[in-house]
């Protein structure tokens, strides 16, 4: 799974979230006003150098068109198994 702490999800993250914003043509000044953040601190989370609290990613998805679980995830939705279905558990192997 990922972990936020790890460099690579957060390198992964900041790409996706670059391309989110290049995609709807947003500048970092109009999302930073949007979420009241300094400039500074918005580049550095398209940087990879920090990671938005969880009430700051909510905020940017109530605000614009945003996938949170293709963000935080790189994955659609429709990519992600029912909740609580694990495959090749034990239960859904054979017994013999």
């Amino acid at each position: 799974p990922n972990n936020a702490n790890d460099p690579q999800h957060l390198s992964s993250f900041s790409i996706r979230l670059c391309q989110w914003q290049k995609e709807l043509g947003l500048t970092g000044q109009a999302i930073a006003t949007a979420l009241d953040l300094p400039l500074p601190l918005w580049y550095r989370y398209r940087a990879g150098q920090h990671y938005p609290k969880p009430h700051l990613l909510a905020l940017l998805a109530q605000l614009y068109p945003l996938n949170l679980h293709w963000l935080l995830t790189g994955h659609s939705v429709a990519d992600t198994p029912p909740p609580g279905h694990l495959p090749d558990t034990p239960r859904d192997t054979p017994r013999g």
